[in-house]
């Protein structure tokens, strides 16, 4: 994000997300094509990491009329980038949820769960849309899509609650970050001092940080 007091010179900032070990060392970096020279533009919600250390990044970026529009991409741990999906006119400031599939679903890899302005869409892992549903309203999504009982529930600024039944989920998928809850049962605990979360370890992991930043040239 651009600090309220920082130069609107076009070439002031450079905008990076960093991969970093659980030891806070780099490991890659991304850099992004933009300035945030706009409040409310650039990273407003964690990156989800799935069970593969792959990030899913929500940003919001300047358009040509410097307005914005949100973005969803995905993250390599090679810090390899894919853009996944782009709504024009919208903020990005929810992080994306990760689905699992129902069995029947005839999909493997879950969906990633991406909430903007009044939309909400369901996409496979590397970006083929599912499904799309407008909002209650437009207003902005700030926090996470919740997933219960194969129901969909989005909260969005202005106190709207939506609930989306029959849309194809049936839990949450194999993040293991953001995992406020613990587990899908949200018997969230912490872990010994200088032990890695299991469900890093189960998954023959190290833990890792995705931390973006606006560095002034």
């Amino acid at each position: 994000m651009r600090p309220n007091d920082a130069p609107a010179t076009e070439g002031t900032f450079q905008v990076l997300l960093y991969r970093l070990n659980n030891e806070l060392e780099e490991q890659c970096r991304v850099m992004f094509p933009f300035e945030p020279q706009t409040q409310a533009v650039g990273f407003y919600a964690a990156p989800t990491v799935d069970s593969e250390g792959n990030a899913y990044v929500p940003v919001t970026v300047p358009d040509a009329t410097d307005t914005r529009k949100g973005q969803l991409w995905k993250v390599t741990p090679g810090c390899q980038t894919t853009l996944l999906a782009e709504v024009t006119g919208s903020f990005a400031h929810a992080s994306p949820t990760l689905a699992d599939v129902p069995p029947a679903g005839g999909t493997t890899g879950g969906y990633v769960l991406f909430a903007t302005d009044g939309r909400l869409q369901v996409l496979t892992l590397d970006g083929t849309p599912v499904r799309e549903y407008t909002l209650a309203s437009n207003a902005r999504v700030l926090t996470s899509p919740v997933i219960h009982n194969g129901v969909i529930y989005v909260v969005q600024e202005d106190g709207t609650l939506n609930i989306i039944e029959s849309a194809g989920v049936s839990g949450y998928g194999d993040a293991i970050w953001p995992r406020y809850r613990g587990d899908n049962d949200g018997r969230a605990m912490l872990w010994g001092t200088g032990t890695p979360p299991s469900v890093c370890a189960a998954a023959g992991l190290g833990c890792s940080v995705y931390l973006p930043v606006v560095i002034a040239k």
